[in-house]
């Protein structure tokens, strides 16, 4: 199923239209043989950030994606092979058996960096203020994961006109800079890609020229024409940008638009009425109004139902996961739950497992790699009892657990499970 081609320069896709998603090539992204515990985080949709592999985590919990077919919107008009990655962005379909059967990729922002990180880890890239995290950088209260590095040894080795893909939550409150991406990943890109991709929130709509105007972290204002009708105000888009306009777009008002690719795609029957699950930082709570907006999707919330830590949390902006539920006739969604990080729980602390040796885990200085992740097991080799304690042949599947420095993950805790005929004992 392909969407139409894109004849023009740019590209709209609307939160509330993307329940169905797209099959086309099969990719097999890694999920290797370890499968205990995997799926245990249930059926349906669910939106969150790659915290690791073997098979594959999203916001901490495992799941089986050795079937998965993963795709990425490259602006072309079809969707793209993809791989998942640490600290990606992703939405999911998981099927009855515990198994990611769709997957997309949803970077935020591709392009040119424009200002270098300051000293408090921001940067600017295509005019959106994106905020690096780390143990030295916290984003204040929000308990934000870790921001994982690629291409990249440090922050500061991040320099303007780089290009970068970046991956991460929206909060609409910071309190420098205002609208921010708190980001879970930053990649170096090596050249320009044939598009370039800018998101944010709808701030004008002028009905009579069918163009609106999408805000910008330093205020800039992104301008585009010719546009669908049931635009709104405050609506989160995307807008793909032809590399070559950059020129002229770069500190410029307005990006000139001939043509729109519209996203109202079809709901899939099979999902109609289903749950969302869904994390990020809430961009915005009103206890008023009883709505929370997360990830540019408006929900209706009964804060008499919120326990008290959960209503503390969306007050203080704490990264959080959210059960959603779509009225099959009306298309709103309602919160059903809302569970807020409780220290490591959501995904600051990076998992990694792959099969080997218990000697390998107990060797020296290790540095093993798995889907283009480098872990260092440093000091905690000669600390993991579970596989010090067993013979150096043995066959283990090894799960190592951490929080990214930078571009590697510096292991925390290390376990060994013993494996019996390339299963689990």
């Amino acid at each position: 199923m392909k969407r139409q081609a894109l004849p023009s320069i740019l590209a709209l896709t609307r939160p509330r239209h993307w329940l169905c998603l797209l099959l086309a090539l099969l990719v097999a992204c890694g999920g290797g043989q370890d499968t205990a515990g995997v799926g245990t985080g249930g059926t349906g949709l669910k939106e969150g950030n790659v915290t690791g592999f073997g098979s594959v985590f999203i916001d901490g919990v495992r799941y089986d994606n050795s079937q998965a077919l993963v795709q990425v919107d490259d602006g072309s008009g079809t969707l793209a092979a993809g791989q998942f990655k640490l600290g990606q962005r992703v939405r999911v379909l998981v099927n009855g058996a515990g198994q990611v059967s769709t997957a997309e990729i949803l970077p935020a922002l591709l392009g040119p960096v424009e200002r270098a990180p300051d000293a408090q880890g921001y940067l600017n890239v295509m005019g959106q203020w994106v905020r690096f995290v780390s143990r030295t950088l916290p984003y204040h209260s929000t308990l934000s994961s870790s921001t994982y590095l690629d291409g990249y040894d440090d922050i500061a080795n991040v320099d303007a006109f780089d290009v970068v893909e970046v991956h991460g939550t929206w909060v609409e409150s910071d309190p420098i800079h205002g609208s921010v991406l708190v980001a879970s990943r930053i990649e170096r890109r090596s050249s320009m890609p044939q598009r370039v991709l800018v998101t944010g929130t709808v701030v004008t709509v002028q009905p009579g020229s069918r163009s609106f105007t999408l805000r910008t972290g330093d205020g800039r204002g992104v301008q585009a024409g010719d546009v669908p009708g049931d635009v709104l105000v405050g609506d989160w888009v995307k807008v793909w940008v032809d590399a070559t306009e950059l020129p002229s777009w770069q500190g410029v008002a307005s990006v000139p638009a001939a043509h729109w690719r519209e996203a109202n795609l079809p709901a899939n029957p099979g999902l109609a009425g289903s749950t969302l699950e869904i994390s990020g930082l809430p961009e915005q709570f009103s206890v008023q109004d009883n709505v929370v907006v997360v990830q540019g999707i408006n929900a209706r919330i009964d804060v008499a139902r919120l326990s008290p830590g959960s209503l503390l949390a969306l007050q203080a902006g704490v990264f959080s996961r959210f059960t959603l539920r779509q009225d099959e006739r009306t298309g709103v969604w309602t919160v059903e739950q809302v569970t807020p990080r409780e220290g490591d729980s959501l995904g600051r602390s990076a998992a990694v497992v792959f099969h080997g040796s218990a000697g390998s885990v107990i060797g020296a200085e290790q540095i093993v790699r798995l889907n283009g992740v480098t872990v260092d097991l440093g000091h905690w080799q000669a600390q993991s009892g579970t596989c010090a304690d067993l013979d150096p042949e043995t066959r283990v599947a090894i799960e190592v657990r951490g929080d990214p420095r930078g571009s590697v993950v510096l292991a925390e805790s290390v376990a060994c499970r013993v494996l019996l005929s390339g299963a689990l004992r």
